[in-house]
C-alpha cells in the first residue's frame, strides 16, 4: 500500500480582496503657536506654547473619509501651521495634499480642501471663510515673508509673517488603506489561484 499524501488543486477564481484598512497613521502638525485638532470627533492633541512646537499623534483609522476640524491660531509673533503625515512604507514625512480633504462649498456641495472660518483673534469678530483651503503648509518664511498654499504670498489674501488671528477648519480627510491578503489566495496578474489540498486515497493492489 502507497502512504496517503496531498495533492494540490488549482482553481482560478476572481480577484479575491479583503475589506481595505489603513495601517496606522503617523501625523505631525507644526504649530505656532496655537491649535487644537479633532478626528471623528476624538481629540487627538493640542499645542498652546511660545515658541512653536507640534502636534504628534498616531491614529489607527479605517479607509475613507473621516470628520477633521482644527482651530488654530497666532498670537505672538509670527505664524506658521503644517498639517503633515506618513504612512507606514512612506520614506519620510509629507504634506498632507489638497485631494486628501473635502469639504462643502456655498452650494452645499463637496470640493477638494478644507472650510476655513477666519477671526481676527482668538476667539475674536468673525471675518470671513475661504472655501477648499489647502494643502496646508502656511505661514512666515520670515518676519517680512509669507507663504500660504506653496505661494509667497499673505495668507489666505490678508495675513502677514506676523499677523494675529485665528482660523478654524473643518471638512473631511481621506485615509488611504491596503487590502490584506485573503487566506488562500495569491493573486496573479489580477487573476487569483485559490490553493486547496485535497488527501488522495490510494487502495492496495
Amino acid at each position: 500500500m502507497r502512504l496517503n499524501r496531498f495533492v494540490p488543486i488549482l482553481i482560478l477564481t476572481g480577484m479575491a480582496t479583503a475589506n481595505a484598512v489603513a495601517s496606522i497613521v503617523h501625523f505631525d502638525f507644526y504649530v505656532d503657536d496655537h491649535a487644537t485638532v479633532s478626528i471623528d470627533g476624538i481629540s487627538r492633541g493640542s499645542y498652546d506654547a511660545v515658541p512653536a512646537g507640534n502636534i504628534v499623534f498616531d491614529a489607527d483609522l479605517t479607509q475613507g473619509w473621516h470628520d477633521f476640524s482644527m482651530d488654530y491660531a497666532n498670537r505672538y509673533g509670527t505664524n506658521f501651521l503644517a498639517l503633515r503625515q506618513q504612512y507606514a512604507g512612506d520614506p519620510g514625512i509629507s504634506v498632507i495634499p489638497l485631494n486628501d480633504f473635502r469639504s462643502l462649498n456655498q452650494s452645499g456641495q463637496y470640493i477638494n480642501g478644507l472650510h476655513a472660518d477666519y477671526y481676527n483673534a482668538l476667539g475674536g469678530s468673525y471675518l470671513f471663510s475661504v472655501y477648499g483651503e489647502g494643502p496646508i503648509d502656511n505661514g512666515a518664511l520670515s518676519f517680512t515673508t509669507e507663504i500660504y498654499e506653496g505661494n509667497i504670498g499673505l495668507w489666505a489674501g490678508t495675513f502677514g509673517p506676523s499677523s494675529t488671528f485665528e482660523e478654524r477648519l473643518t471638512g473631511q480627510m481621506y485615509i488611504s488603506g491596503a487590502p490584506e491578503p485573503s487566506a488562500g489566495v495569491l493573486a496573479i496578474g489580477g487573476i487569483g489561484l485559490l490553493l486547496l489540498t485535497r488527501r488522495r486515497r490510494t487502495v492496495p493492489r
